[in-house]
């Protein structure tokens, strides 16, 4: 088993991130075909981050699932979307408040009537176990200033006790986040998230500089919005770019690599 401590003080010795090309089954940013990865496990055709929804997809033959991670009041790392459990779920309250057995006190709400079920918040432990490299993990963070100490690390560390370094992507909208997991493991990829490009910055839930020597670490640009044109800049700069959220096949851009949709059985046909 690896352990994360014994690479930590080595590494956090770089004060350049590293320019190490990231290994594994999803490192080639670049590709022919594009991937289809079922957001939160595919929102429109089950009840999104749920183990039920996630093993659906797996078994519709998706490349990659994506999850979003927080961690709870704990330490421990919990699969939801927001950082509230108030709209997925029957209960309410923010999830670095709480620890995981109240969290559990609470089911997740049916994609289609709204009601309980019997399905509750799943840890990041119980997804790797399911996925168990049968597909892509694109794993996302979502962490405001001060919020998750150490989630970066512990995450990591997960993914090295269920041996899945070759199987998992991590994207974040924050460049703390990524920086970060870049620097713990730069042989794992990383990918950007953004909403778009406007001129020298893009909108990532601010207004960032944007240039593609300082992404020139990342696997792939996750975008909302991209043109034919910023496409080609970006492969021309060695990064691929994945389209968010497709949730009409026939307006799905022909030129991405990845499709990140909501409705995967409609692209795995």
């Amino acid at each position: 088993m690896r352990r994360l401590g014994l690479i930590i003080p080595a590494l956090l010795s770089c004060a350049i991130l590293s320019a190490q090309k990231p290994s594994g089954r999803f490192a080639e940013g670049i590709r022919q075909t594009p991937l289809i990865i079922a957001h939160r496990g595919g929102a429109l055709i089950g009840t999104e981050n749920s183990i039920s929804c996630l093993d659906n997809a797996i078994k519709l033959g998706v490349d990659m699932v994506e999850i979003d991670v927080h961690m709870s009041l704990d330490g421990k790392l919990v699969v939801c979307h927001d950082a509230t459990i108030d709209r997925t779920t029957d209960g309410k309250g923010r999830i670095e408040s709480m620890t995981l057995d109240s969290l559990r006190t609470f089911h997740l709400l049916d994609y289609k009537t709204g009601e309980p079920t019997d399905e509750v918040l799943p840890t990041l432990g119980e997804v790797l176990a399911l996925i168990h490299g049968q597909c892509g993990l694109l794993l996302e963070v979502k962490k405001e200033k001060g919020q998750y100490e150490g989630i970066e690390a512990a995450i990591l560390q997960e993914i090295y006790d269920f041996e899945a370094q070759d199987w998992v992507v991590f994207q974040s909208f924050n460049d703390s986040v990524i920086e970060k997991f870049h620097e713990l493991d730069p042989s794992i990829p990383v990918d950007k998230l953004i909403v778009c490009r406007i001129g020298a910055h893009c909108i990532d839930g601010g207004m960032v500089k944007f240039n593609f020597k300082k992404y020139g670490y990342v696997t792939r640009i996750n975008t909302m919005m991209c043109s034919k044109a910023f496409v080609k800049k970006c492969h021309k700069a060695g990064i691929g770019v994945g389209k968010w959220t497709v949730n009409k096949k026939k307006k799905a851009p022909d030129y991405v690599d990845a499709i990140i949709t909501n409705i995967p059985d409609e692209f795995v046909k």
